[in-house]
């Protein structure tokens, strides 16, 4: 198993838009889009747990699963990312996070 990196891109999207860890798609109303990345990357949802639902979600949780990280091989790589992500036609905001190291 590869270690896993650290170095990510916090990207927000659009609303409407959801990402489907299970199939790796960004959706929205029945149309998915299978992201093409570069190798190393990866898409991951922005939270790692999901809670149980006691019917429709509330605004809060419709707002946060709109976050998804994009997970760099290495800090190296985040520009070129950057610049692939914010092309997107779904994506609303990306950026790199600060780093406090």
């Amino acid at each position: 198993m590869e270690p896993i990196s650290t170095e990510f891109i916090v990207i927000k999207l659009k609303s409407g838009w959801v990402f489907d860890a299970a199939s790796g798609a960004i959706k929205r109303q029945g149309r998915a889009v299978q992201p093409v990345l570069p190798q190393g990357m990866q898409l991951v949802p922005a939270l790692a747990v999901r809670l149980p639902h006691r019917g429709q979600p509330t605004p809060a949780e419709r707002e946060l699963a709109r976050f998804v990280h994009l997970q760099l091989p290495d800090a190296a790589a985040a520009d070129q990312a950057l610049a692939l992500v914010r092309s997107w036609p779904f994506v609303e905001r990306a950026e790199v996070p600060l780093n406090p190291r």
